[in-house]
């Protein structure tokens, strides 16, 4: 059986409908946010510590793939899953020195990226900045391709230049 937990979108992304249809259990969560203030005094009090914990007792995961879009995607589902003893992966789309993981958070994120499996990251360049951001060296890792939808020997056309570039 296979479940998944993603953001509600206006429109369900092909692949998540792909699921559903082979009998996959959706699970489509809110993407209102809170607000910073208000969700640094729920960190405090502990109230978001095991934010996935009854999407994870109903659906009862053998596995987790975690994706995470960026490296500063907050890591609660990985933490609950570790907790849980759930065994879990992550995959890492993106990473950019320009964006530090918050000093209060460090812990959060290194037991999340230590906790796991095995870590995926689609470049090198992802894994470093991890690695650095963390101050770890993540042995369990390995850098994997990024899926996408153009054929590698497509030849696509060169836009014209005509009248003129706009950039």
């Amino acid at each position: 059986e296979v479940c998944f937990n993603s953001f509600q979108w206006p429109k369900i992304a092909t692949p998540l409908r792909e699921l559903e249809k082979h009998g996959a259990r959706p699970h489509y969560r809110t993407r209102r946010r809170v607000g910073r203030t208000m969700s640094r005094i729920l960190q405090k009090l502990r109230l978001t510590r095991m934010r996935y914990l009854t999407w994870l007792k109903t659906c009862k995961p053998d596995f987790v793939v975690i994706s995470f879009a960026c490296h500063t995607d907050d890591p609660q589902i990985a933490n609950t899953c570790r907790r849980l003893g759930i065994p879990y992966s992550i995959v890492l789309q993106a990473a950019g020195s320009h964006n530090w993981i918050d000093n209060r958070s460090l812990d959060d994120f290194r037991d999340a990226y230590n906790g796991a499996k095995r870590c995926f990251f689609v470049s090198a360049e992802n894994r470093d900045t991890i690695e650095s951001n963390l101050a770890v060296e993540l042995q369990h890792s390995e850098i994997i391709d990024n899926p996408f939808s153009v054929a590698v020997d497509a030849r696509p056309a060169w836009p014209a230049t005509a009248p003129h570039w706009k950039l």
